[in-house]
Formats: C-alpha cells, sequence, structure tokens
C-alpha cells in the first residue's frame, strides 16, 4: 500500500489506489502438471513440462484442483440475484456496459432493484461479478462488471494501517527510557 501526499485547498491529504484484486492460475497440461512458459523470439512460445520435458503448444488453467480451458463468453444468465441498487457503488468497475432491455429496465425502475450475477467477456479465464441497473441514460440499463469491491480493499488498507501502528507501538515499548542521571552527572 502507498500514500500519496495532495494538497487540498488548505488540507495537506493522503490518497492510496483502490485496485482490484488479481486471481492467478498456474498453467497446466490437460492431466494437471504444472507447466512453464517459454516466451518466443521469433517462433511462438511454447510451454513446458519441466519434470518430463514434454513441450506443449497450449496450456490450461489449474482451478480448484482441476485442469480448466478457457471460459466463453457470457451469452444466457439464469443464475442471478436480485440486490438493492446501492449495492452497486461498492464495486470497483473494472468494465461498463449498456443494456437495451425495457421489460427488464421498467421492472428494475419499479422494484429500485439491481441483478447480480456472474459475467465473463469471454476468451479467458477471468470472471466478473455483474450489476445490471438502470442507467441515467433514459430507456438503458447499464452493467458494470469487476472482480472486488470497495468494501473489501479498504477493511484491508485499514488492517494494514492497524498493524503498522501495532510494529510502531511495539517497537516504542521494547526500547528503555533514558533516566534523567544518564543525561546529567551529579
Amino acid at each position: 500500500m502507498v500514500w500519496y501526499n495532495l494538497k487540498i485547498g488548505v488540507w495537506n491529504a493522503r490518497y492510496t489506489p483502490i485496485n482490484p484484486k488479481k486471481n492467478e492460475f498456474i498453467d497446466v497440461d490437460k492431466d494437471g502438471n504444472e507447466l512453464t512458459k517459454v516466451k518466443g523470439s521469433y517462433t511462438r512460445g511454447h510451454f513446458v513440462n519441466e519434470v518430463s520435458g514434454e513441450e506443449h503448444k497450449t496450456a490450461f488453467k489449474l482451478i480448484k484442483g482441476k485442469a480448466c480451458a478457457k471460459l466463453s463468453k457470457t451469452k444466457e444468465v439464469g443464475n442471478f440475484i436480485e440486490v438493492d441498487v446501492r449495492e452497486c457503488e461498492d464495486l470497483i468497475v473494472e468494465k461498463e456496459y449498456l443494456i437495451e432491455c425495457e421489460g427488464l429496465l421498467n421492472d428494475l425502475e419499479s422494484s429500485g432493484k439491481a441483478l447480480k450475477f456472474a459475467f465473463c467477456s469471454g476468451n479467458g479465464y477471468k470472471v466478473y461479478f455483474a450489476y445490471a441497473k438502470p442507467s441515467i441514460y433514459k430507456g438503458f440499463l447499464a452493467m458494470t462488471c469487476g472482480t472486488t469491491t470497495k468494501s473489501e480493499m479498504i477493511n484491508d488498507i485499514i488492517e494494514l494501517k492497524t498493524q503498522q501502528k501495532k510494529s510502531v507501538e511495539l517497537t516504542i515499548q521494547g526500547v528503555d527510557r533514558a533516566k534523567v542521571e544518564d543525561l546529567i552527572e551529579l
């Protein structure tokens, strides 16, 4: 966590970015054996199983203990929940889309709700939390997508700050106080 100084009028403030978390998955072959990526210079890169020495043109990702191929673009959503529209404000938005659907728009506007569901924009391993909510643009819905909530990141920042304060306090408590006799000889 890095803090930057910012002077706003007469106030001295500090700010830190609230970035989404990134999920990293291990490259594996179809059997779940770990692969190392060898980048190509003039040729296309490939993957190597360092144990057996086998070369693979493609790799899969190890997700929950099994090898998985890339996800396809979400084309149908059957599993969703209705949430209060204010919950959408807690998402760190990484992608944003405009949705056209008059029936859903009318339903969400009248209920004051939003729909929350999983979404993949395609050809990868990144899955987003998506919220479909009435847009500020008349006649449209907005779909905001992200992987992390602001509250989750702010809680992490608060926890880091308290850990830093505790370590400073422990350091101060571990040092003996000076005695006046140490500073002045009689």
